[in-house]
């Protein structure tokens, strides 16, 4: 159907066809974690053992053979590690599994959906500054837009998983490039034997944090627009980059006595 053809209407997750659902992920999948802790991973275990972080470990058992999307419930990547598998597997007690599908819900679109929107959720949802768990009903409860058929739903994830690889290869480009320039520059550092060596101390320049803790801005603090407010999310590929980027107001960047920013400086993120 054409797109200027298609009527919408308005739900609480946006526009979307009029022909489409809005359903509860718990009215059609179901959630469970996992059995194991990380003592049980094997350096080369049989099985494919999925941690709480994008590294995915081995073991020698499995508790599931099937079709599952499976999202990390505390630790660094809290809200955003996604995992679609299917096969046989184990994963860790503070892993969600997401699965059997209600037949007319395609595993590939949901996982493009969950992956997609679920760490804004896990935002909304909390009251701290900085997410560190992930409860089931957050998951239980999250709306996911449904076309009405398996077809349209195989057809837009097939389309998402062309553009996810296109990204790939674009990421190895740039990665090549990268180690190009940097062969480059060791060469040339190389041949100018007569350069001079110093630390990073003894230029003398000045390195401190940012703000955290007591001082990291509450959830209620960030607004639509302001000073913006870099996290380590922000810096990707030796950048800062606009995507998720959180405001504060000129009062309370005012009263924050660390983290402002000069021209010419330089970010590192710690994790």
């Amino acid at each position: 159907m054409e797109l200027t053809q298609t009527k919408y209407k308005q739900t609480e997750v946006g526009l979307i066809p009029e022909d489409w659902t809005l359903e509860s992920i718990e009215d059609f999948a179901s959630i469970t974690t996992g059995g194991s802790d990380t003592q049980d991973r094997v350096d080369d275990g049989a099985y494919p053992f999925y941690v709480r972080s994008n590294t995915i470990e081995r073991i020698n058992k499995y508790s599931f053979d099937g079709e599952a999307i499976l999202t990390s419930g505390d630790g660094v990547g809290v809200g955003k590690i996604f995992h679609y598998v299917t096969g046989k597997f184990d994963y860790h007690q503070r892993v969600y599994n997401i699965f059997n599908y209600r037949k007319n819900v395609d595993g590939k679109y949901l996982f493009f959906q969950f992956s997609t929107n679920f760490y804004d959720k896990v935002m909304s949802m909390t009251a701290k500054s900085s997410v560190d768990s992930v409860r089931r009903e957050m998951i239980a409860d999250m709306k996911i837009p449904l076309p009405p058929t398996l077809t349209e739903q195989k057809a837009i994830a097939t389309a998402l998983s062309d553009v996810d690889d296109l990204i790939a290869n674009l990421d190895k480009l740039i990665s090549k490039k990268k180690a190009i320039k940097q062969g480059a520059m060791q060469q040339l550092f190389t041949e100018k034997k007569k350069w001079e060596r110093k630390t990073i101390k003894e230029f003398g320049f000045d390195i401190s944090d940012g703000n955290y803790s007591a001082k990291y801005p509450k959830s209620s603090e960030f607004k639509s627009s302001g000073v913006p407010f870099i996290r380590a999310n922000n810096i990707k590929k030796m950048t800062v980059v606009g995507d998720d980027m959180r405001y504060i107001s000129e009062e309370l960047h005012s009263e924050l006595k660390k983290g402002h920013l000069k021209k010419g400086d330089i970010l590192i993120t710690n994790r």
